[in-house]
């Protein structure tokens, strides 16, 4: 099961995992417009299977470059980095983080999150904001869940570069399917075309 999208994001960075058939935590991460329009790039969460899964808290960063092109968007996640050429941008207004499970006792978690926000390429951090003592996070029942965390740009606008951070756990007791366990953030920006 893959869950929807939600609606009028610009860019979303997926982490999925479970079995490809492969023995080997399935290890995507994608990041793009849509899943017609992503690049894609692998990662063994957990190389040993045999008791379930478990990714471990990772690490995660999402740099966002309004201004698009080659490396508009750059997903790291432990030591795998993932580069989209995206397209441009007018402003960046915020993320949205969201944890996602469709088996039994499965979990997904989100810790640490915090944005860093720019308005040009070299100035000073403009705004910082964390999520205190929050995540998403949410535990399967058997039956798809999802559950959702907003980080809004500070007030002002004009915001051109930023970097999201947070560390990621995905568990199952199971081997699962890929789309079994997701965690995704969704990038919110206004287009600098307004008809795309």
């Amino acid at each position: 099961m893959s869950f929807s999208a939600i609606d009028s994001y610009a860019i979303v960075a997926d982490l999925r995992v479970g079995s490809d058939g492969s023995a080997l935590g399935v290890p995507e991460l994608s990041v793009g417009t849509s899943p017609l329009d992503q690049s894609t790039g692998r990662v063994t969460w957990d190389p040993n299977l045999a008791d379930g899964f478990d990714s471990g808290w990772v690490h995660m960063e999402l740099d966002i470059n309004a201004n698009g092109g080659a490396g508009g968007v750059l997903f790291k996640v432990g030591g795998t980095t993932v580069s989209y050429n995206s397209p441009a941008f007018h402003d960046l207004q915020g993320f949205v983080f969201r944890a996602g499970v469709d088996t039994f006792l499965g979990s997904v978690n989100f810790r640490n999150i915090s944005a860093e926000f720019f308005r040009g390429s070299s100035s000073p951090v403009e705004q910082t904001v964390w999520v205190d003592d929050e995540g998403a996070a949410t535990v399967g029942d058997g039956a798809a869940d999802a559950e959702g965390l907003v980080v809004v740009a500070p007030e002002g606008g004009g915001f051109r570069y930023a970097k999201v951070f947070a560390d990621v756990r995905m568990q199952s007791p199971l081997v699962v399917a890929p789309t079994a366990l997701f965690g995704q953030v969704f990038i919110y920006a206004s287009p600098v075309n307004p008809l795309w």
